[in-house]
């Protein structure tokens, strides 16, 4: 089994600064999210690409998510519009909240799963089941055959801690609720 676990934290909080020419979208530099985008778009086409050309694909299952909503250090925005006019404000509509809050803007998120292992009946569809980021380790581990229990004893309270997390593959598979 390959774990490959890729983080792209530029499109997380954005750079702030103007990327290199080769991560330019369009060659331009005035919108670093996007840049981000297209770096990311492009590093997901590249590793699809060298596992399918290794032969690695339909043994797959590859996940792409997201960890919160919009940007906690701008403004609550309660429609899609820019508020007076000014660009840059965090938006999670219809949802509310963002990044460092518990609303659904701030925790609900998108995700994707696809890989030759998805049965071609399960490919395209939505599966609106309730997933916490801590159910994908314990679903890639099953996946991969490892055992994901790793109990940790709390030495001040002497209380053991299990994984906090549930194999979500059979709701993926059913489109059930796990």
């Amino acid at each position: 089994p390959l774990w490959l676990h890729l983080t792209y934290q530029a499109v997380h909080t954005g750079t702030g600064r103007t990327p290199p020419a080769w991560e330019q979208w369009g060659g331009k530099a005035d919108a670093d999210y996007v840049s981000a985008m297209f770096v990311l778009d492009n590093g997901i086409g590249n590793i699809t690409a060298a596992m399918k050309n290794a032969g690695m694909w339909d043994n797959t299952v590859f996940m792409v998510t997201s960890d919160n909503g919009g940007d906690c250090g701008l403004p609550v925005q309660s429609s899609p519009k820019h508020v007076n006019g000014a660009p840059g404000f965090a938006s999670n509509w219809p949802l509310l909240g963002r990044k460092c809050t518990a609303w659904d803007g701030g925790t609900l998120t998108a995700a994707f799963v696809v890989g030759g292992l998805i049965p071609v009946a399960r490919r395209g569809t939505t599966n609106d089941a309730l997933f916490y980021i801590t159910d994908w380790y314990v679903t890639f581990s099953n996946l991969a055959g490892v055992d994901p229990t790793d109990d940790w004893t709390d030495p001040l309270t002497n209380i053991a801690h299990g994984i906090d997390g549930v194999d979500v593959w059979p709701s993926l598979m059913a489109g059930s609720t796990p």
